[in-house]
């Protein structure tokens, strides 16, 4: 399934890119990590596809709560929704493939910013933030255990 999403991916950013010229840098690192996503089908290297990973948490919040840019926002919801979609079909991130679980709370926070990306226009988030949760993402375990809506309900 994760390749076929990357291929969809990599249509939709391609379409998208094209209609937001003033978000270069963000569709360069899209396509890269894109790129390494593909090559590392081939080597699945851990280390690797946790950069993307970080890469792609950052594109990804970028998407949903930064940019203005109408053609980046519906790439975001599309990448959001799908990885919403198989999070739930499959009960863990495909993108991380050894993982074998999946923090409920990624789930919410991810499908708040989605719908609150469909009402916006104006950004909620300045580019600094989404990178630091880009970084951050990179130490954060996504695992049932460390859900805190677990420990609540």
């Amino acid at each position: 399934m994760f390749s076929y999403l990357l291929f969809t991916s990599i249509l939709l950013s391609c379409f998208c890119g094209r209609y937001a010229p003033d978000e270069r840098f963000v569709y360069i690192l899209i396509y890269n990590t894109q790129l390494g996503c593909t090559l590392n089908l081939f080597w699945r290297d851990p280390n690797i596809q946790l950069v993307l990973h970080d890469c792609f948490v950052y594109v990804l919040v970028y998407g949903l709560m930064c940019t203005t840019n109408t053609y980046t926002k519906l790439f975001a919801l599309i990448i959001s929704t799908a990885m919403l979609t198989t999070r739930l079909i499959y009960g863990r991130c495909i993108f991380l493939w050894w993982n074998q679980d999946r923090n409920i709370d990624y789930d919410v926070i991810i499908l708040i910013m989605t719908i609150l990306c469909c009402f916006r226009n104006t950004s909620f988030l300045n580019n600094f933030v989404c990178i630091s949760i880009g970084i951050v993402s990179h130490f954060l375990r996504d695992a049932y255990e460390n859900s805190l809506l677990k420990h609540i309900l």
